[in-house]
């Protein structure tokens, strides 16, 4: 399920600021999803196609296809990652992952947490306890994935694992 990532060497990638993310995900982790948008060299997902909402970017995942609204033109192919990888993606991206058309986690709503992290990591001096923003961000991604599995559960006869190597 590691495979490689754009984010691998990032300092602000998921795993590294926020070290619970993985294991709130748990057996999520590794369900396939499918999106439009550009993959790496390397085949992992390298940002999904956005498009603008009222309030946040918006990026449509399914897990047979990428359940967009046929109104989204996406001109970018389709591209199949883990759950992992799409919620590495969206963490640094701010955008709302929409899975089967219903909105699963908002990292646009995290960028004051994001930017309170990034500021900690690279040692530049800010007001509040970096501790309290990762516990907000691990919430936020615990109640995604209580989101994300009932989706598992209404569409299980779609939901697919990538194996590594796949």
């Amino acid at each position: 399920m590691n495979r490689p990532m754009w984010c691998d060497n990032f300092d602000m990638d998921l795993p590294t600021v926020i070290p619970g993310a993985l294991g709130a995900l748990s057996d999520l982790a590794d369900v396939e999803l499918f999106t439009h948008g550009a993959s790496a060299s390397i085949g992992a997902l390298n940002h999904p196609t956005v498009w603008n909402g009222d309030k946040t970017m918006l990026a449509f995942f399914g897990f047979r296809n990428p359940s967009k609204p046929e109104f989204y033109y996406a001109g970018d192919p389709i591209v199949r990652c883990t759950v992992w990888e799409a919620f590495r993606d969206a963490w640094p991206n701010s955008y709302c992952m929409i899975v089967e058309g219903e909105p699963v986690w908002d990292t646009f709503a995290l960028r004051g947490d994001f930017q309170h992290l990034l500021y900690h990591v690279r040692g530049i001096r800010y007001s509040d306890n970096p501790k309290r923003a990762e516990r907000r961000v691990l919430s936020t991604i615990e109640r995604a994935a209580q989101r994300l599995r009932a989706l598992t559960e209404r569409y299980a006869a779609s939901v697919t694992r990538l194996k590594v190597g796949a």
